[in-house]
């Protein structure tokens, strides 16, 4: 992984073979992000797993061998019990333009992904589990 800042904006590129999520977090500690957006990231995922949630807890998962192309990367980042924690959505498509998408879980980098995320530097998100939708909500300070 390199990574750089500039103007609040942290720029990742994960290498072949490393843990998405993983190389995620360590950026995040490296550059002392506590809250922030995903502004893009592009690139190649292999071993994905994605969910969709069900409600009361319960996701749905899949698993997907890939190599698959990463078309669309959204999310956000702060705090989950004092760790990095990444709310990441994806879009992904395979040779034949086929696309398929969700919540994900992991993956692993295949060949390249270059992601940039802007810093917050006023608001704090913490995430705290709520009964009422059995998630980790998003909590602003």
């Amino acid at each position: 992984m390199y990574s750089s800042e500039e103007n609040s904006i942290v720029i990742v590129r994960m290498q072949d073979g490393e843990e998405f999520f993983e190389t995620l977090y360590n950026a995040l500690r490296k550059h002392s992000v506590s809250a922030g957006v995903i502004i893009s990231s592009i690139g190649m995922l292999r071993r994905i797993e994605m969910a969709f949630y069900k409600g009361n807890s319960v996701y749905e998962e899949d698993f997907i061998e890939g190599p698959l192309e990463l078309v669309s990367l959204q999310g956000n980042v702060g705090l989950k019990e004092g760790e990095p924690f990444a709310h990441v959505h994806v879009t992904l498509t395979d040779e034949s333009n086929r696309a398929f998408g969700g919540h994900l879980k992991k993956a692993i980098v295949q060949y390249t992904n270059e992601l940039f995320l802007r810093r917050l530097e006023k608001t704090r998100i913490n995430r705290k589990f709520e009964e009422s939708t059995g998630l980790y909500g998003m909590f602003l300070e």
